[in-house]
């Protein structure tokens, strides 16, 4: 689109070109960059909500005050990449402090004009209600143009959102764009579809998009693989490989995979048994809530198994699964303090 006939507004739109050509190769805000629902703005202190144009020297690698005037009136003359640029610059505060309200006028501009990019970040800005008012149906309807357009993310969000309880969407719709995501290499994408397999159960197509998640370093994935390798389901049984995952999906973090590496430490699945590593994947869980875990744990310190014995401590954990509304643990727990010896933790 050309921005005027004059070969001055034809130099300033090729510049701004240019600009945007070396802002791609930076990452620089268009939906290559992921934009996560939970992402977090801060709000415009109320001096500042006023809609002005940056004058901050410095917004970017390399770029200028001059650059942003070059960009800004690209964007002013109708030229949309230029516009969703700018907004991606008022969201992330490359221009000045974040600034979701501009950042939004920014991508209508670009989105209304057909531009993916705006389509996308408007979307996803309506959908969280970031610092601009939340409406889910009209973000939804932004991230369905963007997604019609091949935008893999705003394919995913467009899905995840539609098949959400109570929103009012088009759940077969949801679920083609879904397996586009996932096609697309989105890994939230796969997980969820490999999800929405599984408890359909068609665990062959289960099995096939959360290996496609897992091999993408999705925590959750690897987990769930973990667990069919380790029973066989959908997949040929497997402990060595199960364990392998556990741990992966362990490491990260996930409290449900560190219970199962401990489950599977204590009984010698897939891996030499070891009580110490078994207590120590079952503290790792417990610290973060898993009632299991804290029982597995309170018996092993209340018995010495894998660690020192420990009889308040292991009262500690039983009464934090007592609290989670684990009746055996809370038994348990009278049984320790009393001086009772409960059962051993490979019962």
């Amino acid at each position: 689109m050309l921005l005027g006939r004059s070969k001055g507004c034809v130099a300033v739109w090729a510049q701004a070109l240019c600009l945007i050509f070396v802002l791609r190769l930076w990452g620089l805000g268009f939906s290559s960059a992921r934009v996560s629902p939970d992402f977090k703005l801060r709000t415009p202190r109320r001096a500042e909500t006023a809609k002005s144009e940056p004058t901050v020297a410095d917004v970017g690698p390399g770029l200028t005050e001059d650059d942003v005037k070059l960009l800004l009136e690209a964007a002013a003359r109708g030229d949309a990449e230029s516009q969703s640029l700018i907004g991606r610059m008022c969201l992330e505060g490359n221009l000045a402090d974040p600034d979701p309200e501009q950042a939004a006028d920014w991508f209508l501009k670009a989105a209304e004009q057909g531009d993916k990019d705006g389509q996308y970040n408007l979307g996803m800005l309506l959908l969280t209600g970031n610092g601009v008012p939340q409406d889910m149906q009209e973000g939804s309807r932004w991230l369905e143009k963007a997604a019609d357009q091949g935008v893999p993310l705003a394919q995913y969000f467009f899905a995840a959102t539609n098949l959400q309880e109570g929103f009012p969407g088009d759940g077969d719709k949801a679920l083609k764009y879904m397996k586009k995501a996932a096609d697309n290499g989105v890994a939230d994408a796969q997980y969820a579809l490999g999800m929405i397999k599984l408890q359909t159960q068609d665990l062959t197509w289960a099995a096939h998009w959360l290996n496609q998640a897992a091999q993408q370093g999705d925590s959750r994935a690897q987990y769930q693989i973990a667990r069919m390798f380790l029973y066989g389901a959908g997949l040929e049984q497997d402990e060595s490989t199960a364990a392998e995952w556990a741990s992966a999906a362990a490491n990260s973090g996930l409290k449900d995979a560190q219970y199962l590496m401990g489950t599977m430490l204590l009984a010698g699945q897939g891996v030499d048994q070891n009580m110490e590593w078994a207590a120590h994947w079952f503290e790792q869980a417990a610290l973060q809530g898993h009632v299991d875990a804290q029982y597995n744990l309170g018996l092993m310190l209340e018995a010495g198994d894998g660690v020192p014995e420990d009889k308040e401590k292991a009262a500690y954990w039983l009464e934090k699964a007592a609290s989670q509304g684990d009746d055996e643990a809370a038994r348990t727990s009278e049984e320790v303090r009393e001086g009772k010896a409960p059962a051993s933790s490979e019962a």
